[in-house]
């Protein structure tokens, strides 16, 4: 299945595409519709693996709802009393993820554990995740993510 994306989106799917490497996605909140048909969207089209972080149940129904119960994810159940960002961060401290994605989660509730100086991720964010973005240009200046930005380490 190939997805038709806007044109600005296009350079950084087909780079994706080109690393022949599909990006183990940590869904925080895997029960949001919307972005779960993006994140099968993109394992369709070859360079994301799913996992899927949050209750069981209502990730199954969603999954169930939106037609992909059948296809390839990793699922994560965890019960309401458990942090799922921080989860998703642990398993991108392991080495189990390699991407944070956030789901059905409030934006403070995601922001707080990666904005945490104890999990280190503002270190990542600004060199691995950052760097592995598509390098466009923006007016003419190098973009935030690109090589310039990622040989300084972030300031806080």
């Amino acid at each position: 299945m190939s997805i038709e994306y806007a044109p600005q989106f296009e350079s950084i799917v087909s780079k994706a595409r080109a690393e022949g490497k599909r990006m183990r996605v940590a869904l925080a909140g895997a029960d949001s519709e919307s972005i779960l048909r993006g994140v099968f969207e993109a394992e369709a089209d070859g360079f994301v693996e799913p996992i899927l972080i949050g209750n069981f149940k209502r990730i199954q129904e969603m999954t169930e709802r939106i037609g992909v119960t059948g296809r390839s994810y990793d699922l994560q159940p965890l019960d309401d009393s458990t942090n799922v960002v921080q989860y998703a961060i642990e398993m991108i401290k392991a080495g189990s993820a390699d991407c944070l994605m956030r789901g059905d989660t409030s934006t403070r509730d995601f922001l707080m554990p990666v904005l945490n100086k104890a999990n280190h991720l503002l270190r990542k964010a600004s060199g691995r995740i950052g760097c592995d973005a598509a390098h466009q240009p923006l007016g003419g200046r190098p973009p935030r993510g690109s090589e310039e930005h990622c040989a300084r380490p972030a300031r806080l």
